[in-house]
């Protein structure tokens, strides 16, 4: 119930039937500190209480204090790494570097109503291959420090250490990309920089230019950064408004003909949220009326991040081995009953194996029953 109740704050519009479904969960709360954590761990503390306030929902007052606390934490924090934006946008434009704004530092200026509705751990930037090196070294210019190394594979990884500073007592984090990669599907966003480039959007920040991917793009980096880690429902706001603010400019076509599992994934991620209409351009698709919001029932990045999810042993096991319908549907792009019979015997289980063992010929063969699972045709 927690769970439905932060994926319906998602709905930025806050329409009527949102308001009336609003009020019927926050009448079944009882544990209301609990729900504050959640929201928290989800980053979706300063959005929930907008969402409130907009829908006049009825709640204690120290519920309304706790989120107001942290909206105000967020706001200080993300006016640091504003500044650090600025000031790293103007430095790569000084070394003369191309660079786009990704994930959470790009939707928090033009998404979201305010920067401080969408928290964010850390900068996520795009630079060409070739730059990678200069990049760095221009932010190393200007007082960040190398900081955390990658705890994946290098082969998992199209980013460089991050790098960090202090900027008004807060630690900012900056991590230089140069491409994607998804552990749940074999496609990666690797279309030379300079064709993201041309396709890039801008926004004006303080006087300084801005640049992020273009829309189609966009979506689809949005999309593997939400499946690529732990499945917060921040990121599916970011995925759904983006999706729904966006529709006219992205290129369904596009989409459904080189990432037909984007679609599937939002179709079924709308539908969690009872609102399956919102997107006409999605095709229609099988969706399970038992089923839930997605939440750590998952392998998430490494087993370290899963041990610190905060659950019981049992929990911890029972999620892992039996995954929500909606997690799968979103994560593996399914559209059928008989796609996620296969996806719940075969598939996730070789992809369990695969998580645990690290193993790479699991992986190979993973990649090609996902294929297959997606493209009947192949198998003929």
């Amino acid at each position: 119930m927690h769970q439905q109740l932060l994926l319906l704050c998602t709905d930025f519009s806050v329409s009527n039937a949102t308001v009336t479904q609003l009020n019927t969960l926050a009448a079944q709360v009882k544990r209301w500190d609990q729900f504050v954590l959640l929201a928290e761990e989800h980053n979706m503390a300063p959005l929930v209480r907008t969402v409130f306030a907009q829908a006049q929902l009825s709640i204690p007052h120290q519920v309304k204090h706790q989120l107001l606390g942290l909206q105000v934490r967020h706001r200080k924090a993300n006016a640091a790494k504003r500044t650090a934006l600025l000031e790293i946008c103007r430095a790569l434009e000084a070394a003369h570097i191309d660079v786009i704004v990704l994930k959470g530092a790009w939707l928090a200026e033009t998404l979201y109503a305010a920067p401080e509705l969408r928290p964010m751990r850390d900068i996520d930037i795009l630079v060409a291959e070739k730059n990678v090196k200069q990049a760095q070294a221009a932010l190393q210019n200007i007082g960040y420090v190398v900081g955390i190394e990658n705890e994946l594979e290098a082969s998992e990884v199209y980013h460089l250490e991050t790098l960090t500073k202090t900027i008004a007592s807060f630690t900012i984090s900056v991590e230089v990309h140069f491409g994607f990669k998804s552990r749940f599907t074999a496609k990666q966003l690797r279309k030379p920089f300079k064709d993201l480039w041309a396709m890039r959007q801008d926004h004006q920040l303080e006087s300084t230019s801005i640049y992020g991917l273009g829309p189609t793009d966009m979506l689809w980096q949005l999309y593997i950064h939400l499946i690529s880690e732990d499945l917060r429902i921040g990121r599916i706001a970011d995925v759904l408004e983006f999706a729904i603010k966006q529709q006219h400019a992205i290129d369904w076509q596009q989409l459904a003909t080189h990432y037909p599992e984007l679609l599937a994934g939002l179709r079924a991620l709308l539908s969690a949220r009872g609102q399956s209409a919102q997107l006409p351009q999605l095709p229609s698709a099988y969706f399970p009326s038992s089923a839930t919001v997605p939440l750590h029932d998952w392998p998430p990045l490494s087993l370290a991040s899963f041990k610190a999810t905060n659950l019981s042993g049992w929990q911890k096991i029972r999620k892992l081995l039996l995954p929500s319908p909606t997690t799968l549907m979103v994560v593996f792009g399914l559209t059928s009953r008989w796609q996620l019979w296969l996806c719940r015997s075969v598939i996730y289980p070789a992809h369990l194996l695969k998580w645990i063992f690290r193993w790479a010929v699991i992986d190979r063969r993973l990649q090609q029953w996902i294929f297959a699972l997606r493209n009947p045709a192949a198998l003929k």
